[in-house]
């Protein structure tokens, strides 16, 4: 592996607009450094600014030290953590030495923040548009007009209904619905400076090309400055200014977005680049002769909910007539943007919520009608890796005891370390707490858990979904060998087509709770039937470099 450039040797270019250098900068960060209580150095010597009207991309494979600057930026980084800079200056105010209560006021009005994981980022007990209108009146902002203007910003971030969206807790919208409504929370104070971290990783490829031109507008038309921290170049290539590439806690290059993705310098950037080529190439599909192992019959899922004490309950469907038939061995794709019902058929194939209508069979059983004990040994056959890595931890124990405990229960031959390893992560991060874990670290653990029990078949909600290019690859590199070595048959359940692209031997396409679409990949991918189908293939296409503005 190539030796990692420190920061006073990194490669750097011209970066920004033309006159960036005429311009003083918004953001102004100098020799940013982050640890761990008395660790070392997990960031070490940051140095970059970000200008007026411009977005910045801040790229690195997870674990990098990306979500760590940007939550040292807005002095947000959890208790164990100590940061060290010489300047972090926002519009000339140094704000790394600013006193606390004063920051307070600044933190929402002019700093916004769009955190990773949406599912911990709202108060449960508060709906949607309540703690919208909260975040503006924090900071003075409660007019007259408050419920149009919390409605206006549901609409510019994709709602046709935003009065139901406010309505709503967190708890009834789905990942990527939930990340839309933590971007318009963010956008409530109308901020100078965007932090978004992860902003469209839950998001279908038609809902992230709407949010990221969302960001584009709110740049050129506000004067806003955005720094998007992605693992992903696919999604911040078109709309960055500039590029920050980082690894291993360090900056290794930085530029302009058509020097850095048109002729990258550092060879881990090259990688990244490469990696992002890689998708526009064809998949190797493959047909699955085998005998159904799942089939679903019209099954149906109805939801009663309660909007308040007094109120009545009311039902709300979230599958309605889902018709499939699942071969073993296969890897079979389920796609579909945010709300279409995704999570709620992989619960239902887990065994995990039951179908309120139609039937599902798993090796000719009805699923349904299983006892206590025989539901158990169903869990053990098969396993689901869910979306929301964050909250299927103990946040209490460590990552070795987490996966220590499966492994006694399954009684595998296994080890913590040697499970760590196999989802390429250092068997040192056995004795870290899911919290001191990136996102995407979380999320392979959580894979490699879910293989203790060896199951037969493998349910993926947006497994991939908080992970780089590379860690991606490997990853779907893994799948596709469980798949061959070992007969395991897979589902994943996706907004992604760059994933279903190389990975799937069959179908499904979902909106509104319905299987629109089902197939082969090969005839799914290239002659879809469907209006939407053709859209979600439009929108995934790698679109160019942003243009120099």
């Amino acid at each position: 592996m190539e030796s990692i450039q420190r920061p006073s040797t990194q490669v750097q270019r011209a970066a920004g607009h033309q006159n960036a250098e005429a311009a003083p900068p918004l953001v102004d960060v100098r020799n940013l450094t982050i640890c761990f209580g008395s660790g070392p150095p997990v960031v070490e010597g940051l140095t970059f600014s970000l200008q007026r009207a411009t977005i910045t991309a801040l790229v690195g494979e997870s674990g990098a030290g990306k979500s760590l600057t940007a939550l040292a930026i807005a002095r947000l980084l959890p208790d164990e953590c100590r940061f060290d800079a010489e300047r972090i200056a926002l519009n000339g105010i140094d704000i790394a030495h600013t006193p606390d209560r004063a920051f307070d006021r600044l933190r929402g009005r002019h700093i916004g923040v769009v955190f990773q994981d949406s599912a911990t980022a709202f108060n449960p007990l508060m709906r949607i548009g309540a703690q919208i209108a909260e975040t503006r009146a924090a900071h003075g902002l409660d007019d007259a007009a408050g419920e149009p203007v919390v409605h206006s910003l549901l609409l510019r971030v994709g709602f046709p209904d935003p009065a139901a969206i406010a309505a709503a807790y967190p708890h009834q919208l789905s990942g990527g619905m939930r990340q839309r409504a933590l971007i318009a929370m963010a956008l409530a104070a109308e901020p100078d400076f965007l932090i978004a971290d992860e902003p469209t990783a839950s998001l279908d490829a038609i809902s992230r090309a709407h949010v990221l031109s969302i960001l584009m507008d709110l740049a050129r038309r506000s004067g806003m400055a955005i720094l998007i921290v992605t693992h992903d170049l696919d999604r911040v290539a078109h709309v960055a200014d500039q590029i920050i590439v980082m690894r291993n806690g360090c900056i290794v290059e930085t530029g302009r977005a058509g020097d850095v993705i048109g002729s990258p310098v550092h060879p881990y950037t090259a990688s990244l680049v490469a990696a992002r080529q890689s998708r526009r190439l064809p998949p190797p599909f493959r047909q699955g002769s085998e005998a159904p192992l799942i089939e679903a019959s019209a099954v149906g899922c109805t939801v009663s909910t309660r909007l308040g004490l007094l109120s009545r309950q009311k039902s709300r469907t979230i599958l309605e007539d889902i018709s499939f038939a699942l071969p073993r061995r296969s890897i079979t794709a389920f796609i579909g943007e945010s709300g279409s019902g995704k999570s709620t058929l992989a619960r239902v194939m887990a065994c995990l919520s039951t179908p309120s209508s139609g039937s599902l069979r798993f090796d000719g059983d009805e699923t349904a009608n299983r006892s206590a004990a025989a539901r158990r040994r169903w869990h053990q056959r098969v396993q689901i890796v869910f979306q929301d890595s964050v909250n299927t931890f103990d946040p209490r124990r460590t990552i070795g005891q987490a996966l220590s405990e499966v492994i006694a229960l399954r009684q595998a031959p296994a080890s913590a370390g040697s499970l760590l390893e196999q989802v390429d992560l250092s068997a040192e991060l056995a004795a870290r707490r899911p919290r001191e874990l990136s996102g995407g670290q979380r999320q392979r653990v959580a894979i490699a858990r879910a293989l203790i029990s060896r199951p037969e078949l493998l349910i993926c909600d947006e497994p991939t979904s908080a992970l780089d290019v590379l860690s991606e690859a490997a990853i779907l590199d893994l799948l596709r060998s469980l798949n061959r070595s070992a007969g395991l048959t897979i589902v994943l359940f996706s907004h992604d087509l760059a994933v279903v692209r190389g990975m799937a031997t069959h179908i499904g396409v979902m909106r509104g709770g319905r299987l629109i679409e089902w197939g082969s990949a090969d005839a799914v991918l290239h002659s879809p039937r469907e209006p939407y189908t053709q859209a979600l293939i439009k929108a995934a296409a790698i679109p160019a470099v942003r243009p120099p503005t």
